[in-house]
């Protein structure tokens, strides 16, 4: 079963490395009380073994820094990156472990009801894939608040190491996501980064061309 935690964002950096799990998993939150709430469904609904993280941001670092963070400073086979406004399917985890290893990829997007595949909004990384692309950190760290899980998801699509189980489900509860602006900064160096293959490590394409459709990423915490 699922062994959870609780972490502050303001401590991060004397976080030392848990034994090593399986998977480990991050659930950013503004609030715990609320995670605790949001973490039980995930936990009930997989017989996966492994680590669940939840970690208030009380040093105002994001989600995309904290993840990284976190993956610098843990080891796992896998490392899932979730919001607390996310709801699992049931044997949401065990599946997305069935679906990267079945189709030999290194990232799976979960079924999130609303990219299908195109965008792991929710994912489960393999670190034996991620390193190769990042070295220490999961996504690239010049990213803020939107656009980090666009850019890997691209890298895995093009590598053909894109995975996608539809029973692996993670669906977005929040219903006035779509509401929210992206952060423009964060767009800007997408598209920047696009076009030139994201450091070489696939080939440059222009965003705008309709080849790659950049969506939002894991909410942030409310």
């Amino acid at each position: 079963m699922l062994e959870i935690m609780a972490l502050k964002s303001s401590t991060l950096h004397a976080f030392r490395m848990p034994p090593f799990h399986e998977t480990i998993i991050v659930m950013p939150t503004k609030s715990l009380d609320v995670a605790k709430k949001a973490s039980e469904i995930f936990l009930k609904r997989t017989d996966k073994n492994g680590l669940f993280l939840m970690v208030e941001d009380d040093g105002n670092l994001g989600p995309i820094m904290m993840y990284n963070l976190i993956y610098a400073k843990t080891s796992s086979m896998y490392f899932a990156y979730i919001a607390q406004t996310g709801f699992p399917g049931r044997y949401w985890l065990d599946n997305a472990i069935s679906g990267i290893e079945g189709q030999h990829c290194g990232l799976l997007a979960f079924n999130d009801g609303a990219t299908f595949g195109e965008t792991a909004i929710f994912g489960l990384a393999k670190r034996e894939w991620v390193n190769h692309i990042y070295s220490i950190f999961l996504f690239h760290p010049e990213y803020k608040t939107h656009f980090a899980a666009t850019e890997l998801s691209v890298i895995a699509f093009e590598m053909g190491k894109l995975a996608y189980n539809p029973d692996a489900v993670i669906v977005d509860t929040d219903v006035e996501a779509h509401l929210r602006p992206v952060n423009t900064e964060d767009e800007t160096l997408y598209k920047a980064r696009a076009r030139k293959g994201f450091d070489g490590i696939i080939d440059p394409f222009e965003p705008e061309s309709g080849r790659f459709r950049p969506v939002g990423e894991a909410p942030a915490a409310p």
